[in-house]
């Protein structure tokens, strides 16, 4: 009895109203992690493709001016 009331504040953690809105933080966080990963994966995709470029450079396969293009490029990105 004396306790009763205290379901019924706003601030209360077991209230349908926080559940949801700690709910829709966590979605929010999870799709922020998400697109951090996306990135870091595309990053290490582009850093990748440079560095294979230019061991081709290195080894005469390609001209040296299709490198410079992408490190502007690369460089830019960051």
């Amino acid at each position: 009895m004396g306790l009763d009331y205290l379901s019924k504040k706003n601030w209360h953690t077991g209230s349908i109203k926080n559940i949801a809105k700690v709910w829709e933080k966590e979605q929010k966080y999870i799709e922020k992690l998400k697109k951090q990963e996306e990135y870091t994966k595309k990053r290490h995709e582009e850093k990748t493709a440079y560095e294979l470029k230019q061991l081709q450079v290195e080894a005469g396969l390609i001209p040296k001016s299709a490198l410079d293009n992408n490190r502007r490029y690369y460089k830019q990105s960051l």
